[in-house]
């Protein structure tokens, strides 16, 4: 038998991934180290075949074919031919990570050797650390890097205003008028309810949002007014309607790993889960709810104006993503833009005015050690993505959440499982919910 090992206390240059690639003329296990980047370019130059990740539901038809239930971290043996990143087979142990990466199988050198027998050694891989390294990134003057991938990568010309570098659709009226709402300190709820019932739309919503069994309302709600004063009140919903109008700004992409559904879906989710989480810490040290379900629902913003902006390399990032997913997703988009997705979001929403908590928290949220302003809603956001993903609600990360985190904030980990168990409870209601701002 072979221990099972916690993959994130391990060496990564030691722990093994298997990736799963194909092509017309069939498939292609490659193992390499859990450190590395797949470079697709040089695996298809090395095989002469244009390969790309497998989708789930390739994989399960390759389980089937070699007649097991699901794929585990071992090569097959089957019709798949193998690749091994070189530096694996230099290694006295190696660890192969299974699927979900939680846990890994340890196996000695001459074990490895055995098992791999008859695969092909190669070198195809990319030193992910420096991509990946926080402290190299925290001091990156992000505005620059936005600009230097503008000029790089795009026809695209350098405005005063970055919504006009990046040629953005304008903000909707709603949203613009609920910004300025936000500075006005003597607003209050008729302000608001006014403003949401301007835009039938976002009324429909904001009052579905509220009568989802989520809420556990016991009578209906049949107003906008009703959804604030008996349910979720003036700072959750200023917030939501913001979120809402900006989430119409750019469409969902079709390629890459979220569908419209499927973005709309983890946006929820993480938004329910950063509202549980604020409501868990004492008031004293509690960071504001409704900015926190903002920040939510809004981070992954910047996975759209990738999209928009970069859009033949946006494929390329898709593409990469799906054969790494052991990896941030910013080591990858790094690699091909030398820009991530939370650069260019958090410079927009700074653009555009928002709360600096927004920002802060859509800028760090990979970033748990992160100590500069607005830190705390960073840092939940951090927690609240973590949870998702080891519940296989997102698309799961290999960073753990590190020991202590919750107590600086605050935050009873009992309390945290409580909050992550609501929203496990209230899956499809939370989808219901999402489908509505997905739309037809």
């Amino acid at each position: 038998m072979h221990p099972l090992h916690n993959t994130s206390l391990l060496p990564r240059n030691q722990v093994g991934v298997l990736v799963l690639l194909g092509d017309h003329s069939g498939f292609q296990q490659v193992l390499l180290c859990a450190d590395s980047l797949l470079d697709l370019n040089r695996i298809c130059e090395i095989q002469c075949r244009d390969l790309r990740a497998l989708s789930t539901e390739e994989q399960q038809q390759l389980a089937l074919r070699n007649g097991v239930e699901s794929l585990t971290a071992l090569p097959l043996v089957g019709d798949a031919r193998l690749l091994v990143d070189e530096r694996l087979t230099q290694q006295e142990r190696v660890y192969l990570s299974l699927p979900d990466h939680s846990a890994s199988l340890a196996f000695t050198q001459a074990e490895f050797a055995k098992l791999i027998e008859g695969g092909k050694i190669e070198r195809f891989t990319i030193p992910a650390s420096p991509l990946c390294d926080s402290r190299q990134n925290v001091e990156q003057d992000d505005q620059t890097a936005v600009e230097y991938a503008v000029k790089n990568f795009t026809t695209l010309r350098i405005h005063q205003r970055l919504e006009q570098t990046l040629e953005m659709p304008p903000l909707p009226a709603t949203a613009e008028r609920i910004i300025n709402l936000r500075l006005d300190p003597n607003a209050g709820i008729n302000e608001l309810v006014t403003l949401v019932e301007r835009d039938p739309s976002l009324a429909a919503q904001v009052v579905s949002w509220a009568a989802s069994p989520y809420y556990a309302v016991s009578s209906g709600i049949h107003s906008v007014r009703d959804a604030i004063v008996r349910v979720l009140g003036f700072d959750l919903v200023i917030n939501l309607a913001l979120g809402l109008a900006l989430g119409r700004t750019l469409d969902v992409p079709r390629q890459g790993t979220y569908g419209v559904h499927a973005y709309w879906t983890q946006s929820v989710y993480t938004a329910a889960l950063m509202e549980g989480l604020a409501k868990a810490i004492p008031i004293r040290q509690r960071p504001q709810v409704g900015l926190c379900y903002l920040s939510g629902l809004l981070h992954n913003y910047g996975y759209l104006v990738l999209a928009h902006v970069f859009p033949p390399h946006f494929a390329v990032i898709c593409r990469y993503l799906a054969a790494n997913p052991h990896l941030n997703h910013g080591c990858v988009e790094r690699h091909v833009l030398d820009l991530t997705r939370e650069q260019i979001s958090s410079q927009l929403m700074g653009s555009w005015q928002m709360p600096a908590e927004i920002v802060a928290a859509l800028r760090w949220q990979n970033y748990p050690a992160y100590q500069g302003p607005h830190a705390r809603y960073a840092q939940l956001l951090f927690i609240a993505t973590r949870l998702l993903g080891r519940e296989g609600l997102m698309p799961s990360s290999p960073d753990a959440i590190p020991a202590g985190l919750m107590d600086e904030l605050g935050l009873d980990p009992q309390r945290a499982e409580a909050a992550l168990q609501k929203v496990r409870e209230n899956e499809q209601d939370l989808q219901g919910i999402a489908r509505n701002l997905a739309g037809p």
